[in-house]
């Protein structure tokens, strides 16, 4: 995370046996953090990896949050005072649907 909160970055998935990539069989998802709120955005491809998400790591908060949910639950959560990483536990979120949101102390 930079020093205005923000971060993003890119994941490619396919089934890594075949090229059926060359076909667009092929996810390429762009993860955005701002304003505490992590998101996925997907190419417009009918390949799903089927891909879960049982932990998501965010590194550079100076103080631990008040509270973390995914789509609007309450989800199990750590915080690393010594070295600034947030560590959430999901229950096995597709890669596409991930949508934490972070409430931060002031």
């Amino acid at each position: 995370m930079d020093m205005f909160g923000t971060a993003s970055g890119n994941l490619y998935l396919d089934d890594g046996e075949s090229l059926a990539y060359q076909s667009g069989a092929f996810e390429y998802l762009t993860f955005n953090l701002e304003n505490n709120h992590l998101t996925v955005e997907g190419n417009e491809s009918s390949y799903q990896s089927g891909k879960l998400v049982n932990e998501v790591m965010i590194a550079g908060y100076g103080l631990g949050p008040l509270a973390v949910t995914q789509a609007g639950h309450d989800v199990e959560w750590s915080f690393d005072d010594f070295k600034g990483i947030l560590s959430v536990t999901l229950p096995g979120v597709p890669v596409r649907d991930l949508d934490l949101s972070v409430v931060m102390r002031c």
